[in-house]
């Protein structure tokens, strides 16, 4: 008697209460409250990609083409609606979090705001081309508060740090 060798089925477990809701630019997909896009009529998600930005894509395709589109934007256009020219922020600055809880709408200052407010923005230190870290700003600042004010309104002349930036 022989034994065929049959591996064990993958089984995906359907997530609680994870809704379906169609994309409105791309008729043929739909995206789910947790975050993932599958095509119409077919159980299976499709496998997001990580840009090396930190958010995720899907490869859509309609009649042979295909796009690339970003995850978060598909979410947010089946659960708030059509953008109108603006961001989809995510309210936890975790960009690959794409529950629609997580997700809105926002302007480019919103979004750079919040962005500020969840330490992601390239400011201060956190610049590749920063000369200074913030600990170097406030002796600086801290120097400047005695300096008196030169003749044209700045409280620094170019030559009064010169003993801090030899010490950089």
């Amino acid at each position: 008697m022989s034994y065929a060798f049959r591996p064990a089925q993958k089984s995906e477990a359907k997530p609680l209460n994870e809704r379906w809701r169609p994309v409105l630019s791309s008729p043929l997909y739909e995206a789910s409250s947790l975050g993932r896009i599958r095509r119409i009529g077919r159980p299976v998600p499709l496998r997001a990609h990580r840009e090396p930005s930190g958010y995720l894509h899907v490869s859509l395709w309609q009649h042979g083409v295909g796009k690339s589109a970003w995850v978060h934007r598909l979410v947010c256009e089946a659960f708030h609606g059509p953008s109108t020219g603006t961001d989809a922020a995510h309210a936890n600055g975790v960009k690959d979090d794409n529950r629609e809880e997580n997700l809105r709408w926002a302007t480019r200052q919103e979004n750079e705001h919040d962005k500020r407010g969840h330490c992601l923005d390239n400011s201060g230190s956190r610049n590749g081309r920063a000369k200074l870290d913030e600990a170097r700003v406030a002796e600086i600042r801290g120097l400047a508060r005695g300096l008196p004010r030169s003749s044209g309104g700045k409280r620094i002349k170019k030559g009064a740090l010169s003993d801090v930036a030899a010490q950089h």
